[in-house]
């Protein structure tokens, strides 16, 4: 069995008043919505998250201080800091990325609800004309079968007082009388009957035109739905790489940085500009007080 494909041919019914089919299409256009707009918040959410945490990345080199180049390690710190700019500028961009698909999805949710919201009033103006005239047509039947039956008991009643013979010529006249105006009533009954078939198939067919149009709709907004979805979510899930690999290539370089980082080099660095020399202070030695005093004397002497 061949899966079907067009929701013109899925979502129809016997029950005449039924709009079960009708409004299983319509559930499906509103629940498409609502994923649209889960999809919306989310790109919402994403975009300030990035927008924020940008932000703090750009607090966050500020606080830090640039060191002086005195050995690799420094460098290394340095070149951090750097790209710690490159990777506020690449959440920035993504802020800007999310926030244009958040914007794109709103503008498509709107603009099925302009498609959706004009054929489904038709639809439910065509359904309640249709009821409507479904149920004259009940009254008009049950009216037609009523006068059809008193039709038939007047004339019954007429063709057996003529076989009566106490029967009087007013009595007679009085029954066919009512026997002509019973058949009268009953032919107006029908006319009425099938006028009200007749507008009632007219709205029948009024109401199909409508469900077929609908019905194409809807199918095509389901289909620019899923290609919408499928295309902006793939769209995120790009945008999540490209973070990914621009700040990998932020760490790259930092790590290739801290690869020129030797413990010894950096030692040697430091001394080599800063160092004060290699002589030592000498041992400071004891001098007796009274020593000195009579070297003192002596010497004037």
């Amino acid at each position: 069995m061949s899966k079907m494909t067009s929701f013109n041919e899925a979502f129809w019914g016997t029950d005449y008043l039924s709009t079960s089919g009708f409004d299983t299409m319509v559930k499906r256009v509103l629940d498409g919505k609502s994923l649209c707009k889960d999809m919306e918040g989310y790109f919402k959410q994403r975009a300030k998250m990035e927008a924020d945490y940008s932000k703090s990345l750009a607090s966050l080199s500020k606080s830090l201080k640039s060191r002086d180049n005195i050995g690799q390690l420094e460098v290394s710190w340095n070149a951090l800091r750097q790209e710690m700019d490159v990777a506020m500028k690449i959440h920035a961009d993504a802020s800007h990325f999310f926030s244009q698909l958040a914007d794109e999805t709103r503008k498509f949710i709107e603009e099925g609800n302009s498609k959706r919201k004009p054929a489904e009033e038709k639809m439910k103006k065509c359904h309640q004309v249709k009821a409507t005239n479904y149920n004259k047509m009940v009254t008009a039947k049950k009216q037609y079968n009523q006068r059809c039956k008193d039709s038939d008991t007047a004339k019954q009643n007429y063709s057996l007082l003529k076989t009566t013979v106490t029967v009087t010529a007013k009595e007679l006249d009085k029954a066919r009388n009512h026997a002509d105006k019973c058949a009268e009533q009953a032919a107006k009954a029908d006319n009425a009957y099938q006028e009200s078939v007749k507008g009632l198939e007219d709205a029948r067919i009024q109401w199909e035109q409508e469900m077929v149009t609908a019905s194409e709709i809807f199918q095509a907004m389901e289909e620019e739905r899923i290609d919408f979805s499928r295309d902006v979510v793939w769209t995120a899930t790009n945008v999540d790489s490209k973070i990914a690999v621009d700040i990998d290539e932020c760490c790259e370089r930092v790590r290739a940085k801290l690869e020129l980082c030797d413990v010894k080099d950096d030692i040697c660095s430091f001394i080599e500009r800063f160092r004060t020399g290699e002589a030592r202070p000498m041992a400071i030695p004891y001098e007796n007080y009274y020593g000195v005093v009579n070297e003192n004397h002596y010497a004037e002497i």
